[in-house]
């Protein structure tokens, strides 16, 4: 009976360990933590740790600079914020004073200028969790494209005039690119 009584208990109260943070500011930061352990774990925060620790202290922010999108969409579009949209041009794109921009979602980017300009900017983007890709008029090596759709949850995703090549310099097929999707629901090449 006793034994029956403790599990209902257990049960009923669903332990989740909880850690709070919090942060003096009277006489500079004060740390919750040694300052090395502190660093270590703001130093490796996968993007959904940090978007917390972004949401507590600006300090965050400042000390990582990694920028938090919800989606990225790079084309003609005016530099502009709305929420957690970012819409800009490749300039407006090379030119942000961060170390990483983090797509969420949704990431689309067209440059009919030139077909290698998202090239460059790959190693300045992270995409942890996209779901929605378009990508149109660019030439990308294997290992780019790789990155790109890297994330495991891409449900959509849209090729337009692009070009996948191998390290050999051929072209990527479009069964060996549907291989690489296995989750994919939504699939249009051009």
């Amino acid at each position: 009976m006793l034994k029956l009584t403790l599990e209902t208990y257990r049960k009923a109260i669903n332990f989740q360990p909880v850690v709070k943070i919090n942060f003096s500011y009277r006489n500079g930061l004060n740390l919750p933590l040694p300052k090395p352990i502190f660093d270590y774990i703001v130093q490796n925060a996968n993007e959904k740790v940090l978007s917390k620790f972004y949401e507590c202290s600006k300090y965050f922010f400042v000390k990582r600079r990694h920028l938090l999108c919800g989606s990225i969409y790079v084309g003609t579009f005016e530099p502009e914020f709305v929420k957690t949209l970012y819409y800009t041009t490749v300039e407006g794109l090379a030119n942000l004073q961060v170390k990483k921009l983090c797509s969420g979602t949704n990431f689309v980017f067209f440059d009919r200028s030139t077909r290698t300009s998202l090239t460059p900017l790959i190693p300045k983007l992270c995409f942890c969790s996209l779901v929605n890709v378009a990508l149109v008029n660019q030439d990308l090596t294997l290992s780019e494209f790789d990155l790109i759709i890297g994330g495991g949850k891409l449900e959509q995703i849209d090729i337009d005039k692009t070009a996948i090549i191998n390290d050999d310099e051929s072209y990527l097929t479009v069964e060996e690119i549907i291989e690489k999707l296995p989750n994919v629901a939504v699939f249009s090449l051009k």
